[in-house]
């Protein structure tokens, strides 16, 4: 029985083992994604706009965990305005603000899961080199020698789009990805990437990366079943 165990306990190991060291390769599919990678690797801060399925946070969670392993940043720092079109707010859901914001940063934990491994990932997490931030608990933080990833930014006004900018500290590079045409901001009030867009659109540490639906990856079945749709508008 022992020795049963024993062999049982290799498996095990090698099935962790070969989870941790589970890393996929990552090409870019369109022009724009080449393009959002690239500008991530010359300037310290990159607007990512466009529509959902354009690949936008997954490129952002990719490029992160390469700066982490490869030592260029000591933390992941993740965050984006909790807003639903619904008008729900986190208040009335139940649980920890933990709890909480797992719906909103869904994304972002399985890219990062199929990037470092499960283990891996938890691992970081507790440890802190991976953390989410509710963006209201952003004001007062500064981040050093972070890779700082902010999500769903067509939500945030411009005042929490500046308190964002302020929290970026030596060494950090940052990612701000958001569609504009999908903003849960009251009518009439000016999205903070909007005007982002507007007063960074000279500024020589940015570059904005637009995506447009042809930047869209969708599977062979998505593809065709929505050509139908298309037929009917």
């Amino acid at each position: 029985m022992a020795k049963r165990k024993h062999k049982q306990d290799n498996v095990v190991n090698l099935l962790r083992e070969s989870e941790d060291n589970y890393v996929k390769n990552v090409n870019p599919v369109t022009p724009s994604q080449a393009k959002m990678l690239q500008a991530i690797d010359n300037v310290p801060v990159v607007f990512s706009i466009g529509p959902a399925g354009t690949g936008k946070t997954y490129l952002a969670c990719v490029k992160a965990v390469e700066a982490l392993l490869a030592g260029d940043c000591r933390k992941i720092v993740i965050t984006r305005p909790a807003l639903e079109s619904v008008g729900e707010h986190l208040g009335f859901l139940p649980g920890s603000l933990e709890n909480k914001l797992h719906p909103f940063l869904r994304p972002c934990i399985e890219a990062l899961t199929e990037r470092l491994s499960r283990q891996r990932f938890k691992k970081y997490l507790e440890e802190g080199v991976i953390e989410f931030v509710s963006f209201a608990h952003m004001r007062g933080r500064t981040f050093n020698h972070a890779f700082i990833i902010a999500d769903e930014m067509q939500n945030a006004t411009p005042d929490g789009m500046k308190m964002l900018i302020t929290r970026i500290g030596f060494n950090c590079q940052t990612v701000v990805c958001g569609d504009l045409t999908q903003s849960d901001l009251p009518k009439g009030e000016v999205s903070g990437l909007a005007d982002a867009m507007e007063r960074f659109r000279d500024a020589d540490l940015v570059e904005f990366v637009t995506f447009s639906p042809e930047d869209v990856v969708r599977s062979e079945v998505v593809s065709e079943l929505l050509d139908y749709y298309a037929e009917e508008a």
